[in-house]
């Protein structure tokens, strides 16, 4: 009843399997009813779809399977987005099959980028001074340090946008899509004509972007584990692939991050709606570090790049990479 065998074995994959079965038998129990007292409450929380198909039973088994999920809760309460791994994005389908480079003219992108509002407070000026303020006052220990350094990010391309166009920032937003245990992806980048915009930044939920166009999402990195930010990529993968399934997008941008290091990437679902293949970047780091400066130093050249990378992929987030934009992206066949 249950085909949940994976290839691989471990801690890591027998953790997987485990919380697999365990959402499998939950979503079997949602859909019983007691023969003895009609239809089984639903929590209010779940699809009341569910309503609609509800399997009559005996109560002696719904009891048995109760049991059984109350065994199976104490284990996969501890599972969480880092158990995300990669047998978990085979299971899916979901394969890396490209990479994005920066180009090698991003110098003159920068520049052009430099000059971007200027006049306003979150000017690239601006985010370089802020960054090494923080540089010297906030630690990075956990991810509370860290999103004080992703913010800063985020409210530099808002000053980059566009006439004619507004960036809204949604945080923490709910995922719905049933394909890994519920949760958030830590940031959504919404950009577009300001009565678009005003629109989502009263309903902030993915559901009301489906017909939107112009939407970046990024990973916050779930641990302090900065010289290993690719153990994070699976993490990202299966967030902005939940994104794209609820959205019904085809393809989609996004970024993984911990604050100071960031990863690109481009998500295209396959044609037959089973599974997708992605591109990435190498990790972009904003601290450089020498024999002289062993502290690490803020590199103005990097934040200007990161903060231009999300303002223009907000912009061209469902579109295929052009002469533009500042990587190049190849695709294995």
């Amino acid at each position: 009843m249950l085909p949940l065998r994976m290839k691989g074995s471990g801690p890591t994959t027998s953790r997987l399997e485990l919380w697999m079965a365990y959402e499998q038998l939950r979503q079997i129990r949602l859909n019983m009813s007691i023969a003895t007292t009609g239809v089984d409450e639903l929590d209010a929380s779940d699809d009341f779809q569910l309503q609609e198909d509800l399997i009559p039973v005996e109560s002696e088994f719904v009891q048995r399977i109760d049991t059984i999920l109350a065994m199976m809760e104490s284990e996969v309460n501890g599972f969480n987005v880092l158990s995300l791994t990669e047998e978990y994005m085979t299971h899916l389908n979901i394969w890396q099959r490209g990479s994005l480079t920066l180009k090698t003219d991003c110098r003159l992108l920068v520049t052009m980028t430099d000059d971007i509002g200027k006049t306003e407070h979150w000017s690239s000026e601006g985010l370089y001074r802020h960054l090494c303020l923080l540089q010297g006052l906030v630690p990075q220990v956990n991810e509370a340090a860290g999103c004080i350094w992703i913010n800063a990010f985020f409210f530099r391309a808002a000053a980059m946008s566009p006439p004619g166009k507004d960036m809204v920032l949604s945080v923490k937003q709910d995922i719905l899509a049933a394909i890994r245990p519920e949760g958030y992806i830590d940031y959504v980048v919404v950009m577009g004509p300001p009565s678009d915009t005003a629109q989502f930044l009263q309903h902030p939920t993915l559901q009301n972007l489906k017909e939107h166009e112009h939407i970046l999402f990024v990973s916050q990195a779930k641990s302090r584990d900065i010289l290993s930010l690719d153990q994070h990529i699976p993490q990202a993968i299966c967030e902005m692939y939940a994104c794209a399934k609820q959205l019904g997008k085809t393809t989609i941008r996004g970024a993984l991050t911990d604050g100071q290091n960031w990863i690109f990437f481009i998500l295209k679902i396959n044609p037959d709606g089973n599974g997708a293949t992605y591109a990435e970047s190498k990790q972009l780091p904003i601290i450089s570090f020498t024999f002289e400066n062993m502290k690490g130093e803020v590199s103005r050249d990097f934040c200007t790049a990161i903060s231009g990378i999300i303002a223009y992929w907000t912009e061209h987030s469902s579109e295929d990479i052009d002469e533009n934009d500042w990587f190049t992206l190849k695709w294995r066949t």
